[in-house]
Order: structure tokens, then C-alpha cells, then sequence
């Protein structure tokens, strides 16, 4: 595959980003929206574990410390997308909501290794999502009159991103992620009365900007001769505030009537631990297990008793390869994963975590020398209806292409492993 033929499969895959959506994810009304942990990339598949996992076939974008394990000379392009199709529970035996179903690429990014051991990667993906509707009746003031009151809110923060790793010597290496995070979120309450002629809008739009640095590294063992080989990954994320910006306009049956800009808004987001370690067996099989930690500081959420919290998650996966052999090495021809995850959200509501329990299954091949394709399923639930809390039971699609391009060609370089 040259270079044209490369930039077009990339444009294809940027084609992709056209999405449907109509999901709700009610808690996302607090804060900057429901803050993404999970792995987009094949890592998904085998429960999102991935801080300490190296492979040379496809980008790792959990840890940057792995880049240093992809082939020498390959450019990696990586496209990533997730349908997710959820229904909501909000009391015990209450009758189920209607499916709310979703689909998007999540993830799109290019990564390189150069000779020395050193290399880079770029990136695009979602920092956390927005998306939530309900509708209540509520009173107008001092009197028994009622409204109907809808509000509704759409938008998130992306995050674009440059990471840069190193190896140092045979069984070290470090990483380094900066990332630049942006986007808007709207909400738009509605309040109606066809009686008194009552329609009235009010609409706030926050704009949200800052910057982020995360690093990474692992330390692993890369003895052919071995049966057992070892890695052991630490990432870790500084503290960083972003900057925000809320315009707020009021609509009186189409006549705006009210303005006002605020600049002062600050969205406080804590630092991020996580540490993780895999096993290898010969060329096919890895067991790897992941934990992480994010402390938030308490603070009051506009929710019935409702307040942030400490963060955390624990994973565990397992991934088959069916590699065959080649004069330059093993080549992976198909693979199978599974994995496990537990996640406590940094939203506590009714004095408790909202949870999120799941199970990932899939499995990928590649049907040319430079092509992978891989597609699993997640099957879980978030919240806890016996104590208040809206129970959310989702069944999710993670699917993914891996591009591989030889760059500055060598015969001194193999083209795959």
C-alpha cells in the first residue's frame, strides 16, 4: 500500500463520522456529562484492560508508553466506532422505557515507531457526553396553576491530542500524552401553558476549553525463549481546571428578551492513577488486569442529594491469539478476547457511587497484510434503582479497523512482525 492509497483509506474512515443518535443518559446533566473511561480501541473487548498491555499490531491509547512496542517503520491509523442500544428503569417493577439507541466513531488516530525506539502518535476522541430529556410539571409562583416543564441537553468536551514515548534499553519504556480539550453543552428548559398562552424558552450554552498532560510507563520482559513473559504499566494524569464560558438567552414565544454572558465558569478536573500488569504466553495468549483511581473533591451536584466523589474502576481480560509463522516471525492472523469491569462513577447520588458492572466478549481478524478488523459486544448495567438512583441496562457494539502502512521502506526492516 503506498502513501495515496493510505490517505484515501484515512479519508474513508474520517467519512464515517457521521452518526444517529438518540440515547439519553440522564445523569449527564451534572457536571461536564458522563466522563468517558472506557477504551474505544481493541482493548474494549477484553474488558478495557490495557494499562500495562504491549502489542505490535495495534495501537494501545491507554497507556503511550506502549508505542514503543509497534513495528519499526509501520504507520498504525486506527478508526474506532461504538453503537450502544439502552433502556431506563426508574422505580422497582416500573414499566421499562422505550430502546434508546446510539451510533458514532469514537476514536480516530495515527501512530508511528520510528528506528531508534522512539515514537509518536496523534489523536480525536470524546471526553465526556451530554445527552438527557425529561419532562415534569411544575407550578407558577403563588398559585396552583400548572406548566409543563421540559428540559433537554446535548453537546460534550472532545479531546484532541499528541503523545510521545521512548524505550530505554530493553525493558523500560516512558511516555507522554498532552491533550487540549473543547466543546459546548446545551441546555434548553421549556416551560408551556397553552391556556395563558405561556412558551417560554430558556437556553444556556457552555463553552469549555483547557489543557491536559498524562505520561505512562511500563516495564516487561522480551525473552523469545520464555514461555512467560511479563509487563507492568503506571499511568498517571496531572490535575487540570478548564475554563468555561455560559451564555444564557431567555425566548418569550420567539422574542428573545433577555442576554448575559458569564466567563467565570471553572470545571475542576483531578488527577488520574491507574496501574496495570499482563501476561504472555508463547505467541497467544495475554491475562491482564487494570486499577484505577481519580480523587474528586467533594462537591455539590444540581440533583437531589447529590454530590462528587472519588473515582475508581477495576478490569480483568483475556485475549487468544491464532498467529502463524513466517520468515521474519509470528503474524496474527485471527484473535478472540473477554473481559470483565467494574466502574464507580465520580457521581454520587442518594449518598451512593453510581456503579457500572459489564462483561465484553469479541474477536477480530485481518484480512490483508496491512487491514485488521475486530468487533465485540458489551453487555451491561449502571445505577441502582433500590435506593433511588436510575437503573440503565445497555448492550453496546465496539467495532474497528487497523490500517497499516510501510513507511520509509528498508530491507533492513521486515515489513510486519
Amino acid at each position: 500500500m503506498n502513501f495515496k492509497h493510505t490517505c484515501l483509506a484515512l479519508l474513508g474512515l474520517l467519512g464515517l463520522q457521521a452518526s444517529a443518535q438518540n440515547v439519553n443518559s440522564p445523569y449527564s446533566i451534572l457536571g461536564i456529562g458522563d466522563i468517558e473511561q472506557k477504551t474505544f480501541d481493541r482493548n474494549s473487548l477484553s474488558g478495557s484492560t490495557a494499562i500495562g498491555k504491549r502489542s505490535s499490531n495495534t495501537y494501545n491509547i491507554t497507556n503511550p508508553a506502549s508505542l514503543t512496542s509497534l513495528t519499526h517503520n509501520v504507520m498504525h491509523f486506527e478508526a474506532n466506532g461504538r453503537g450502544r442500544v439502552s433502556n431506563f428503569l426508574l422505580k422497582p417493577n416500573a414499566a421499562r422505557t422505550d430502546n434508546a439507541k446510539d451510533f458514532s466513531v469514537q476514536h480516530l488516530a495515527m501512530a508511528y515507531n520510528f528506528r531508534n525506539n522512539t515514537a509518536i502518535a496523534f489523536g480525536f476522541k470524546p471526553y465526556s457526553m451530554v445527552n438527557y430529556q425529561f419532562t415534569e410539571t411544575d407550578y407558577l409562583p403563588g398559585n396552583t396553576t400548572q406548566i409543563i416543564k421540559t428540559v433537554d441537553g446535548e453537546g460534550g468536551v472532545n479531546q484532541v491530542y499528541a503523545s510521545f514515548a521512548k524505550s530505554l534499553g530493553k525493558h523500560f519504556s516512558f511516555g507522554v500524552t498532552t491533550s487540549w480539550l473543547f466543546g459546548s453543552m446545551q441546555r434548553n428548559e421549556n416551560y408551556y401553558n397553552g391556556g395563558l398562552s405561556l412558551y417560554l424558552d430558556n437556553v444556556q450554552t457552555t463553552f469549555i476549553n483547557g489543557g491536559m498532560i498524562n505520561g505512562g510507563v511500563q516495564f516487561y520482559t522480551n525473552n523469545s525463549k520464555r514461555k512467560w513473559n511479563h509487563s507492568v504499566g503506571l499511568v498517571a494524569s496531572y490535575k487540570t481546571t478548564l475554563s468555561g464560558e455560559t451564555d444564557t438567552e431567555v425566548i418569550d414565544n420567539g422574542t428573545s428578551i433577555f442576554k448575559d454572558v458569564e466567563k467565570s465558569s471553572k470545571y475542576k478536573i483531578p488527577g488520574n492513577y491507574g496501574i496495570g500488569y499482563t501476561a504472555y504466553y508463547k505467541n497467544s495468549f495475554k491475562f491482564s488486569i487494570d486499577a484505577n483511581y481519580q480523587p474528586w473533591q467533594y462537591q455539590k451536584l444540581n440533583y437531589r442529594q447529590s454530590y462528587t466523589g472519588d473515582a475508581y474502576s477495576f478490569s480483568a481480560g483475556i485475549e487468544r491469539s491464532f498467529p502463524y509463522k513466517q520468515a521474519q516471525g509470528f503474524i496474527e492472523k485471527t484473535f478472540i478476547a473477554a473481559g470483565a469491569q467494574y466502574r464507580s462513577s465520580y457521581m454520587n447520588i442518594y449518598g451512593q457511587p453510581l456503579n457500572d458492572k459489564s462483561i465484553t466478549f469479541g474477536g477480530g481478524f485481518q484480512t490483508i497484510k496491512s487491514l485488521g478488523i475486530y468487533a465485540g459486544v458489551e453487555i451491561g448495567t449502571k445505577g441502582n434503582i433500590n435506593i433511588g438512583q436510575i437503573n440503565e441496562n445497555y448492550l453496546q457494539f465496539n467495532v474497528g479497523l487497523s490500517l497499516k502502512d510501510l513507511w520509509f521502506s528498508s530491507r533492513k526492516f521486515k515489513r510486519y512482525d
